[in-house]
């Protein structure tokens, strides 16, 4: 399978899972940065010379909703033309 392939699947199935847990009443995110490419977090993992990890993803309790964005209205920035 392409490499482009994998990460598309990776991608939709990490989708997937976020999707998943705002329907159960979790907050979810995505996290990744220096540590996640840090040797000793790739033998943790017992990654191979050639595998690479993607990203963490959290999944836990809401303690408190952030305050509803106030959105702009489309036709602010958009036109029929």
């Amino acid at each position: 399978m392409p490499e482009q392939e994998k990460l598309i699947s990776a991608g939709c199935a990490i989708q997937n899972i976020l999707i998943m847990a705002s329907a159960l009443g979790f907050g979810s995110g995505l996290s990744s940065g220096k540590a996640l490419y840090n040797q000793k977090m790739k033998e943790l993992f017992l990654l191979k010379v050639k595998e690479e990890p993607l990203c963490f993803i959290t999944i836990g309790t809401i303690s408190a909703h952030n305050p509803n964005k106030q959105r702009p209205d489309a036709s602010s920035y958009s036109s029929i033309f």
